[in-house]
Order: structure tokens, then C-alpha cells, then sequence
């Protein structure tokens, strides 16, 4: 689509040069909707991401798509649904994704977008036009410029799935001296820079529609695998969409102990190739995960967050607004340059691993100076490679995964963060492992049996071998919601399952279960299929 908004961008050529909005007459006499305000998802969440008030650049009108634009855009999407989506805007140098309308709110399909859009390290768009402030264009969620709701990216995306991007063209700079941002000047020559930065981008979300799942981006990387993108105090697990649900997640806690946490989602974690489910793990000394019904787990090597007992850390003050359930205090650099130091960590024997953390800061993606460097080195700080970049805003608490495959099997890992002119926050941070042994008994422990399977009369005998401890049997659907539940005490380790409920007034439906036994530290899991004749 050329152009969204034709009789404002007529405006422009007949009154005024920057005239946003369109040209609707308002109530109270006044002119304009943004239509980038006035998509239903989000609409009017707050005044910060758009606004009431008429005469506001950013006014989102008087109701979700009151405007004629933004009907024939939604008419058109309904009619031709879109795989990816890329919208041009202009300026800031920015490739923007989902979600803009709330700091700290993460895609699910985040994997898939920073492959496309590219990393800090690995940018999808460069930025040739001389004397830019900077050489690519930052890829990163909408509210790292700032908030907006009732935004075209974010309805396309939770209403269609659409992988979709705003790209915010260059600023450029300097026209004889002058900086000239909205006014990119009438040079046919620039104009052919900006399109072949902007050109393999734009081909790669055209390659990638055929395959969203596997296709690399312009800069090469490639959509990461199921896996968890945080351990604690809130756990993160991304897997595929068309997974089945995650019955729950185990833990080993910090004396050896197994404990459960029902995993959880809202709409906003329902991608359409990543779904994140999450846990409240902050009352536990989480040491490693394991999704059950899944083959994906972790393990905590090393944590730490600003404590008194968290030994070894140099540098940044210490605050007292911390990452929700992550204790009493953060790390904080106050906006010059400051570097945080972590101590050597031994990660010997360890493969797969990463860093965890969470973070939260103040910065303008305006301002090329203004970044927050994360740094790895594997021989107790001799040598540093940089390994995460982060800019803009983002003023709420959000998790990040950094994969660092060079770490495994170092002696002296360590990780420093730069601050360079940039207010930030840290908390849980941490090196993790995706390959972890603690499970190794649950897997080669003799496990659970039943009378039969598939069951076909109205009870199943369930057991296990001999214990000292009760039991506890569960049974879940498939789709992991769970249906019953009971304690049997030692030494008794067999259970006996009614499939009737009510004395027969309602019966366990035919179809696929599971069935898990808590005993003695340890879990057995056995299918059960149930196809009872009807009656």
C-alpha cells in the first residue's frame, strides 16, 4: 500500500510539511486521527502509548477503527491475511516489532523476530547514508522508542498472527550541516541508498513467509529451538505452537527436593510458531528445570542479584528496585559509564550454555552514545568479547537470554556489564546450562505400570515399585489439565483408579492420558489409554 492516509499526506503538500493525522473534522473543531492510533488491539490502553485529546498528534479518535483508513486496511487484511507484514515509517533508523504497547511485554515468537530483524551484533538493515549517527538500524520491541497502542504492528500480529514489522527509515544527517530527519532531502541518489539498506531485509521477509519456522534472516541467524528463556524468578518456556501443552514443571531445588508448578499462559503468549508458558518459581532455590511432557530442560549454574550473600561482584550501586520475586535489590548504573564485573565461575564439563538475566533502562535510540555493552570472557578476564548490545527504552523489568556457545567448558567465565551513558538495571543474572544430568534417575528408574492399557473396564490398577514415603498419582489429559489426583501412603504402592465418577452418573471419558507418580524423589510417568465400550 503506497500510502495509508492520502488526504493527510495531501495535507502536507498543500499547508503544512508535517501534518500527521488525516483529515477528519473532530467535535470540537479541531482536525485529525492518527491512524497508527486507531487500530482496535490495545486502543486506549493509557495516554502515555496514544490520546484523548483531540488536538494531540498522537489523538486515536473516538472509537477502535472509527477511521475510513483503517477500515479498508482491516478489510483488506481479512480478505488476504498476511504471513509477514512490513510497514515503513519515517524516521529513527529502528526495525520494530511486537509488542509496543506495554514496556517489558515480549513476542512469543520473539525467536523468529530477531532472526529476521537481526540483533545489535548482527543487524538485518545496514545504514549507509553519509554522516548517520549510526551505521544499522536497531532491531528491538516497539517501546524501545516508546509506547503506542491502537498501533497497526501490534493488531496484526495478535489479530492474524502476522510476523510484522515497522521500519522507522534513517534520520540521516547532515544536509550542508544541517541535521534533517523528517525532511530527507530531494536527492535521487540518497533516496537509492535508503532502498538498497532497507532491500535485503525486505527480500528475506518474502523468502521467509514460505518457511517462518527455519528460514534465516538477512543477517544470517536462524530461529532458535524450544527451550527455556528464563529459569528464575519467573520461568519462560518457549515451544513450538503446534506443541502440546506442558503438564507442568519440575524442579530441583537447591536441597535436592522435587517440587511442581502448573505452567501457565495468557493471549498475549499465543504466537503463531512460539507459545511462552510461564511459572512462578520465587519461593523455591530453583537449580534446574525440566517441562514435563516436553524433552526440554535446564539448570541453573551460577545466579545472582545485588544480595548481601551474592559475593564477588565489582562495581554499579546497589538499588533498591528489584526484578519482581527476585529478591530486596539490583544492580544499578546511574546513566555515565560504569562497568559491572561478575566473579569466575567454573563451567567445566558444561555444554549448551547461556546467560540469564533481568534488566530494565532508561536510553534513547536517538542517541548513538547511549548503550549497555554485555561482555564474556572465558579465561578469568584476560581477554573480553562482546556478546549482547542493548539500547532504547525499556523501563519495565524483562528477561534476557544471551546464547554464549564459546562459554562450555571454560574454568574462569566470567561477564561484565558496560554502561556508557545509559541508566540500567540488573537482576538474576546467571550462567545456565540446556544440558543438565540432575533428571538422569527419573529417566533410568524403573517406572510406573498399569493392569491394562488401553483400559476397557471401570478400573485401572496403578503401581510403582516399593517406598518409604506416600505417593502422590496424578492424571492429566493430554492438553494438561489435571483431573484427579490422590495420596497413597507407604508401603502400599499400588492405587486403584475408579473411571467413575458419582457411581456411574459420569464416566472418564475414552481417550489419551497421563499418569505421574511423585514418590521418593523421584517420577514415574506412564500413557494410559482408555476405550470402554459405551453404554
Amino acid at each position: 500500500m503506497p500510502v495509508e492516509n492520502p488526504d493527510g499526506y495531501q495535507y502536507t503538500f498543500t499547508n503544512e510539511r508535517y501534518w500527521r493525522k488525516n483529515r477528519r473534522l473532530n467535535s470540537g473543531g479541531s482536525y485529525g486521527v492518527d491512524p497508527n492510533r486507531n487500530y482496535p488491539m490495545f486502543w486506549g490502553v493509557d495516554e502515555l502509548g496514544s490520546s484523548s485529546w483531540e488536538y494531540a498528534e498522537t489523538y486515536r479518535g473516538t472509537a477502535p477503527a472509527s477511521e475510513p483508513e483503517t477500515r479498508a486496511v482491516m478489510a483488506f487484511h481479512a480478505a488476504h491475511p498476511p504471513v509477514v507484514s512490513l510497514s515503513y515509517h519515517s524516521y529513527g533508523g529502528l526495525v520494530s516489532y511486537p509488542w509496543g504497547f506495554r514496556a517489558g511485554e515480549l513476542p512469543p515468537d520473539l525467536s523468529r523476530y530477531q532472526a529476521l530483524a537481526g540483533t545489535e551484533l548482527a543487524p538485518a538493515v545496514t545504514d549507509s547514508v553519509p554522516g548517520s549517527p549510526q551505521d544499522h538500524y536497531h532491531p528491538g520491541p516497539g517501546w524501545n522508542l516508546y509506547a503506542t497502542n491502537g498501533e497497526y504492528t501490534d493488531w496484526v500480529y495478535r489479530t492474524y498472527g502476522t510476523i510484522a514489522f515497522t521500519t522507522e527509515l534513517t534520520s540521516g544527517c547532515c544536509l550542508q550541516g544541517l541535521y534533517y530527519g523528517f525532511e530527507f532531502p530531494d536527492d535521487s541518489a540518497l533516496v537509492e541508498r535508503v532502498f538498497r539498506d532497507n532491500l535485503p531485509f525486505a527480500r528475506s521477509l518474502i523468502d521467509a513467509s514460505g518457511d517462518l519456522a527455519r528460514a534465516p534472516g538477512a543477517s544470517g541467524l536462524v530461529p532458535g529451538v524450544p527451550r527455556f528463556t528464563s529459569l528464575w524468578p519467573d520461568s519462560w518456556l518457549s515451544l513450538d505452537a503446534s506443541a502440546p501443552r506442558p503438564l507442568s514443571v519440575t524442579l530441583r531445588t537447591g536441597t535436592g527436593a522435587l517440587v511442581d508448578r502448573s505452567v501457565q499462559t495468557d493471549s498475549l503468549r499465543r504466537g503463531v510458531l512460539r507459545t511462552d508458558w510461564r511459572t512462578d518459581l520465587h519461593l523455591d532455590a530453583v537449580r534446574a528445570l525440566r517441562a514435563e511432557g516436553t524433552n526440554v530442560s535446564a539448570e541453573l549454574v551460577s545466579l545472582a542479584g545485588a544480595e548481601p550473600l551474592d559475593k564477588g561482584w565489582r562495581g554499579w550501586w546497589r538499588d533498591s528496585v528489584s526484578a519482581p520475586g527476585a529478591g530486596k535489590y539490583s544492580w544499578y548504573a546511574a546513566g555515565g559509564s560504569d562497568t559491572l564485573t561478575s566473579p569466575p565461575i567454573d563451567l567445566r564439563g558444561r555444554t549448551a550454555v547461556w546467560l540469564q538475566l533481568w534488566t530494565r533502562h532508561n536510553g534513547s535510540t536517538f542517541t548513538p552514545e547511549q548503550d549497555g555493552v554485555i561482555q564474556f570472557s572465558g579465561d578469568s578476564g584476560r581477554t573480553w568479547s562482546n556478546v549482547a548490545l542493548i539500547v532504547g527504552d525499556g523501563p519495565n523489568w524483562y528477561p534476557m537470554r544471551v546464547d554464549l556457545p564459546q562459554a562450555g567448558g571454560r574454568r574462569g567465565a566470567q561477564v561484565r556489564f558496560i554502561s556508557n551513558q545509559f541508566s540500567w538495571w540488573l537482576d538474576a543474572v546467571g550462567f545456565a546450562s540446556d544440558a543438565t544430568t540432575v533428571f538422569a534417575q527419573l529417566a533410568t528408574a524403573a517406572g510406573a505400570e498399569v493392569s491394562e492399557n488401553p483400559v476397557r473396564s471401570d478400573q485401572v490398577v496403578i503401581s510403582w515399585p516399593a517406598t518409604v514415603g506416600s505417593a502422590r498419582i496424578s492424571v492429566f489429559t493430554f492438553t494438561g489439565e489435571r483431573l484427579y489426583e490422590a495420596t497413597v501412603a507407604a508401603p502400599t504402592n499400588e492405587y486403584v483408579w475408579d473411571l467413575t465418577v458419582d457411581g456411574g452418573a459420569r464416566r472418564v471419558v475414552n481417550g489419551a492420558y497421563i499418569i505421574v507418580v511423585d514418590v521418593d524423589g523421584n517420577r514415574y510417568r506412564r500413557r494410559l489409554f482408555v476405550a470402554r465400550p459405551s453404554q
